[in-house]
């Protein structure tokens, strides 16, 4: 991805998220530090298009992003990235293959990259890498089925619902038309949805 810098303000952000499953120690984060690449991006900037090969996760630092895809002229959001969170086509990153999603910046954002090449040769160096590669790996397969299995299973207003409750953000900060996108339904039907709903019935 062009037009990047590296520096190294604001990378914390990096060793806050990889730290969930256990703190990396000091040793990690000086290895880790260097390879990391800041990315500043303006509101409706791509980060990665469609047929693009993902190169790199994304840390957001500041701001908001979303991954979307394109199809009969419309757009399906698939999810959105706040503040400590990673972005990323993961299936086209794993296996380095032309993406299928589109990520791109909701807001003004701050993002520290990862490549590709730059977290094999991690995960070659050392087996706790290796295991913090399958522990984040396993928290966004265990959310992508989350994901599927609300769009699956529950309906628009149920799926509302558990956004009000679990994703307040998106309320606050994200478009009506995105949240319609993210939500499987119309604008219109999100705003059909939202009087129901204040009238209680």
């Amino acid at each position: 991805m062009a037009g990047t810098v590296r520096v190294s303000e604001g990378a914390e952000v990096v060793r806050r998220v990889l730290s969930r499953p256990e703190p990396l120690t000091d040793i990690e984060w000086g290895v880790l530090r260097p390879l990391l690449r800041r990315k500043a991006l303006k509101a409706r900037q791509p980060l990665l298009r469609a047929g693009e090969v993902c190169r790199d996760l994304a840390f957001v630092e500041c701001g908001l992003l979303r991954y979307f895809l394109m199809g009969d002229g419309r757009e399906f959001t698939g999810n959105f990235f706040f503040e400590e969170s990673v972005a990323a086509d993961y299936g086209s990153f794993v296996s380095q293959t032309a993406a299928t999603q589109w990520v791109d910046a909701v807001e003004d954002s701050v993002v520290w990259l990862l490549g590709h090449t730059e977290l094999q040769r991690l995960y070659a160096s050392s087996t706790t890498w290796e295991r913090r590669g399958r522990l984040i790996a396993e928290v966004v397969l265990a959310a992508a089925q989350r994901r599927t299995a609300a769009l699956v299973l529950q309906d628009a207003e149920a799926r509302y619902h558990a956004m009000v409750i679990e994703r307040p953000k998106i309320l606050e900060r994200v478009p009506k038309h995105m949240i319609a996108a993210y939500l499987g339904i119309t604008p219109e039907a999100l705003s059909r949805l939202r009087r129901k709903l204040a009238r209680g019935t």
